[in-house]
């Protein structure tokens, strides 16, 4: 997978969440209300990132993949389980 460049809202949305934008994404705010975050090979390590930042952080809809394999639920419970056990 190709990383992609993220970059962070400074100002919060209604809902309150900064949200997190990769550089194609046409949501995104004007650049002088964005945090460079940098190069990461998903929205997962971008989150994470954005979250040094705030407390209170999203991932656009539009341009963040949710479908990430560390958020999906086998992906967890591959980490999680114990040895030993199918």
């Amino acid at each position: 997978m190709e990383e992609q460049f993220y970059y962070l809202n400074r100002e919060p949305a209604k809902d309150g969440l900064r949200y997190i934008h990769t550089y194609e994404c046409e949501g995104k705010p004007a650049p002088l209300f964005l945090i460079k975050l940098g190069f990461f090979k998903n929205a997962q390590h971008a989150l994470l990132e954005g979250q040094k930042y705030y407390a209170k952080v999203g991932l656009c809809k539009d341009c963040c993949s949710l479908n990430d394999e560390i958020l999906t639920h086998t992906y967890l419970y591959q980490q999680n389980k114990p040895q030993g056990i199918l």
